[in-house]
C-alpha cells in the first residue's frame, strides 16, 4: 500500500546542518538552527524541547562558544552598539511559514559543527550572523590598541550592548583598564577575563609606569558571572569539563595578577563582590568611595574561596575578620575595609574619581624602574606561595562547580540576591 503525498510530507525529516546561535526568551532557551539544504533565510529559533535528539550538537556549540570565551579577544578594547538588523520590535522569535512547518513536523534531527565568531573591520559579527558596529581601533607607535572615547549620550539612551566589555585607555604615563559591563554589574565571564588579561599584557609591554583598574556603573565588580555559569553548567553534558574550564580560566587570571610587574591600582566606586573583592589584596593600592562595600558570599553560593583570599585575607584582615567575610558572609563598609587594611584611602563619592586620579598621577610621576624593582622585592617571598594557594583553591572550586548542589545554590543566589 502506497503512502499519500500528505503522509510523505508529514514524515519528512529535516536535517540540521549546524547550531549557530543561542538566546533566552521568557526564561526559555532557544537555539538558532541552520537547516541542511536551506539558506540562512530559513534559519529558525528552536526551543530546547524540540532539539532533544541533537544534544551532541548543542554541546558542541556550547563547547565552541566556551572555548571562544576563554581565548583572548582580537582587540584590546571592544564595544558593540545597538543591533541594526532588528526584524521586528514586537516579536523576539519571528515565525515564518517554513519555520512553523519544520517545527510541527520535527521527528529526527541529525546535527553537527558550530560556527566561529568573526571580526570584519569594525563590523562585529556574532554567532547568529548579526552585525554590530564597533569602535574604531588603531595602533600607536608602541603597537598598542587605543580607542575613541565612548559617547555619554549613547549610554543614557541605552543603545550600547554592554556584554563582556573591557576598555584600555592610555592616560599620560599610566594606563586605565575600565570595566564597562554595567548591565551585568561588571560580572566577569571567561571572555571578560581573557580581555582583561589581554589589557594587562599590553600594559606590561608599554612604557606606562602603572595600571589602574576602574569601572562604569554602581558596582565595581560582582565577581564571576554567576548567570553565565548557570547557563553553561546546566546545559553541559560534561559538567566536570565545563567546571574545569572555568577553574583554569580563573587560575590563569589570578596568576596574571600575581606576576604583574608594575604597580596596579583599583578604583572601587561601588560594590566589590566575590571575585571583585577577593582579588583586591593582589593589587598594590585600593582607593574607594565612601559608598563602597565589600562582600564574599561564597557560602551562599556553595563554593570555596578564590583569588588566594584564603591566604591573603587572614594576613591582611586578621583571622577573625577573614572568617566573618569568607564563612559568615559579613559585608564590610568602606570605613571598615579601611580600618582592617583592605583599602588604602577613602574619598567622597561625588569627587571620588577626581581625588583618586590625583593620587594615581602623583604615583605615576615617580621612577618606573624603582617602583617595579620595589614591587618585585615586596612580592618575591610570597609569589610562589600565592601561586600554590591559587592552584589549590581552583582545584577545590572545580569540584564544587561540578556538583549539582552548587548549581542549586547558584540559582537560589540569583533569585534572591543577584540583580541580573
Amino acid at each position: 500500500m502506497t503512502k499519500s503525498k500528505k503522509q510523505e510530507k508529514d514524515e519528512e525529516i529535516f536535517e540540521v546542518e549546524k547550531v549557530i546561535n543561542r538566546r533566552k526568551n521568557k526564561g526559555r532557551t532557544f537555539y538558532l538552527v541552520r537547516w541542511k539544504g536551506f539558506s540562512s533565510k530559513d534559519d529558525t529559533w528552536e526551543p530546547t524541547a524540540n532539539l532533544k535528539h541533537c544534544k551532541d550538537a548543542i554541546q558542541e556549540y556550547n563547547n565552541d562558544l566556551q572555548k571562544k570565551n576563554l581565548l583572548p579577544s582580537v582587540c584590546i578594547s571592544s564595544v558593540s552598539f545597538y543591533n541594526k538588523k532588528v526584524k521586528s520590535k514586537t516579536s523576539d522569535l519571528p515565525q515564518s511559514s517554513s519555520e512553523t512547518m519544520k517545527t510541527e513536523n520535527l521527528k529526527y534531527l541529525k546535527c553537527s559543527v558550530g560556527q566561529k565568531k568573526k571580526l570584519d573591520g569594525n563590523l562585529i559579527v556574532d554567532d547568529g550572523g548579526n552585525e554590530h558596529v564597533g569602535l574604531d581601533h588603531n595602533y600607536d607607535g608602541r603597537g598598542l590598541a587605543t580607542c575613541k572615547p565612548i559617547n555619554k549620550q549613547e549610554i543614557i539612551k541605552g543603545r550600547i550592548f554592554q556584554e563582556r566589555i573591557v576598555y584600555l585607555q592610555w592616560r599620560e604615563n599610566f594606563a586605565e583598564i575600565i570595566f564597562s559591563n554595567s548591565m551585568r554589574r561588571n560580572a566577569l565571564s571567561p571572555r571578560f577575563l581573557a580581555e582583561l588579561m589581554n589589557a594587562l599584557d599590553a600594559v606590561v609591554s608599554s612604557k606606562c609606569s602603572l595600571a589602574v583598574i576602574s569601572s562604569v556603573g554602581k558596582t565595581f565588580c560582582a565577581g564571576y558571572d554567576v548567570l553565565y555559569m548557570i547557563d553553561m553548567l546546566s546545559e553541559s553534558s560534561h559538567i566536570q569539563q565545563t567546571a574545569r574550564n572555568f577553574a583554569e580560566c580563573l587560575r590563569n587570571f589570578i596568576d596574571k595578577l600575581i606576576d604583574f610587574p608594575k604597580p596596579l591600582v583599583a578604583l572601587v566606586q561601588g560594590g566589590a563582590v566575590g571575585l571583585g573583592c577577593a582579588m583586591l589584596p593582589l593589587v598594590d593600592a585600593v582607593y574607594c568611595s565612601e559608598r563602597s562595600y565589600f562582600s564574599t558570599p561564597y557560602i551562599k553560593l556553595g563554593q570555596t574561596p578564590e583569588a588566594c583570599s584564603s591566604f591573603t585575607f587572614p594576613q591582611i584582615l586578621g583571622m577573625t575578620m577573614a572568617n566573618n567575610l569568607l564563612l559568615n558572609g559579613v559585608v564590610l563598609t568602606s570605613h571598615q575595609a579601611k580600618q582592617h587594611g583592605l583599602v588604602t584611602s577613602i574619598f567622597p563619592h561625588d569627587q571620588f574619581k577626581q581625588h583618586a586620579m590625583s593620587c594615581v598621577r602623583r604615583t605615576a610621576m615617580q621612577s618606573s624602574e624603582a617602583m617595579q624593582k620595589s614591587k618585585e622585592l615586596l612580592r618575591k617571598s610570597s609569589q610562589t606561595q600565592l601561586k600554590h594557594v591559587n592552584y589549590c583553591e581552583c582545584n577545590s572550586l572545580m569540584e564544587r562547580w561540578a556538583s549539582e548542589q552548587t548549581l542549586i545554590n547558584f540559582r537560589s543566589f540569583v533569585s534572591h540576591d543577584f540583580i541580573s
